[in-house]
């Protein structure tokens, strides 16, 4: 009898705590995705605003200390903001991967309601709205926004989106945990640094072909006179978005389980390749060099031998 009471508390309390779960997760992302675009935002935005606007001067004369102080003060707020995370937001099972859907969410959903209004605008400017087109398209925006608010809250909600969160953290990308720590080194090293390499040269040829502009990106609100910047210093921007990004998925890549048990088999296999000595090493390089000086004479004897036979038997046919 005291052990069935004690089941039905436990359960009791499990389900408690699934219900608290299953409102405060959602919550918690939403939150967690505004905190990083407002990080965004103050790191992209407001920090270099606020230091062209009163430190800039200052350094005038020497652009180098400036522009690394600036750097500093940059890399300074992320750090902060990085910091305050852990403190502002509960541990909870998935929330990492949750935030990172939302994040992802909130910019396809602004993506969507930009070219949305651009296309609307194109669509007014043909019919004869006048001045009621402002009016008209920036109400159509207005829901839509809404609209993409109550689906990203609903799309929180669901159990897909939880269920993919809880994956993506099972599989490690939001860790920096080590998967079979001290095997398949050599391997691992190479498949990283052949990722960064190949990241490097695209960011190599960005930069030196001007790919998208060197100026700063702006980007028109639909319906309004508003113009805001979407990338300022655009090359190092995306530069350093791509470098990173393309480091964390590298050393990410290289601990997903299934792949480094493939990288660990393929490096036991390979040490148990036979290396041959020098001596073996030399004496078989002279009889392939050997075998390949043999086999260009025989083929040029061929094509004389040929050359001379088709000649006689095309003077015979009158050719």
């Amino acid at each position: 009898m005291a052990q069935a009471v004690e089941n039905k508390a436990e359960l009791k309390g499990e389900n408690k705590k699934r219900r608290v779960w299953t409102w405060r997760f959602p919550l918690a992302s939403l939150l967690g995705a505004v905190y990083v675009w407002l990080g965004v935002i103050v790191v992209h935005h407001l920090v270099p605003e606020i230091w062209d606007s009163f430190l800039a001067p200052w350094f005038e004369g020497n652009m180098i200390l400036g522009g690394s102080l600036k750097l500093m003060a940059l890399a300074a707020v992320a750090a902060g903001l990085v910091w305050a995370w852990p403190r502002v937001f509960p541990r909870m099972p998935g929330l990492s991967g949750g935030v990172f859907l939302l994040t992802l969410g909130w910019f396809v959903a602004a993506t969507l309601w930009w070219v949305a209004g651009r296309i609307l605008e194109w669509l007014l400017s043909w019919g004869q709205w006048g001045a009621a087109a402002n009016y008209v398209g920036a109400a159509t925006l207005a829901v839509l926004a809404l609209l993409e608010v109550v689906w990203l809250y609903r799309w929180a909600s669901s159990p897909r989106l939880s269920t993919w969160s809880l994956l993506l953290e099972e599989q490690g990308w939001f860790s920096l945990n080590v998967y079979k720590k001290g095997q398949g080194i050599w391997l691992r090293r190479g498949t990283m640094i052949g990722i960064i390499l190949l990241l490097a040269a695209g960011i190599w040829q960005y930069t030196r072909f001007h790919l998208g502009g060197a100026g700063e990106w702006i980007i028109s609100i639909p319906f309004t006179n508003l113009a805001i910047s979407f990338i300022r210093m655009p090359r190092l921007t995306l530069s350093l978005l791509v470098l990173g990004g393309g480091g964390w998925f590298a050393w990410r890549l290289v601990n997903y389980p299934r792949f480094t048990d493939f990288l660990v088999s393929a490096e036991n296999e390979m040490v148990k390749v036979y290396w041959p000595s020098w001596r073996s090493l030399w004496r078989d390089t002279i009889v392939v060099l050997v075998t390949m000086v043999l086999l260009a004479i025989f083929l040029y004897l061929m094509d004389i031998f040929w050359t001379l036979i088709l000649g006689r038997l095309l003077g015979i046919l009158g050719a």
